[in-house]
């Protein structure tokens, strides 16, 4: 399991900043990490179902983890990115990555 500051990691972000289709080149994004006792469980599930456009299970593991700690930004952020994606699917072909649409 990936770790970040000695802690398992359990969202990884990838965002495209808006007006453009592709992430910056650089360092690859830093972890995201739900600081909850045991982050990895339901993040490992919000992070599958994300990363496969199962929403309505991403949106429900997500909470889950909000559930578990309220101050827990990370899962609440892909608890509305997953609203918007569920929304305005992204196709078939999609990366995992967010275009923001907002500056």
């Amino acid at each position: 399991m990936a770790t970040c500051h000695g802690q398992p990691a359990s969202y990884k972000a990838t965002l495209a900043p808006s007006g453009r289709g592709r992430p910056p080149r650089g360092p690859p994004p830093r972890d995201i990490i739900a600081h909850t006792q045991t982050p990895a469980a339901p993040g490992a599930a919000a992070t599958a179902s994300y990363r496969a456009q199962r929403w309505d299970a991403a949106i429900e593991a997500f909470e889950s983890a909000v559930a578990l700690n309220p101050r827990d930004k990370a899962a609440t952020l892909y608890v509305a990115r997953c609203q918007t994606l569920k929304e305005t699917p992204p196709g078939g072909d999609w990366d995992g990555v967010f275009v923001m649409e907002t500056k």
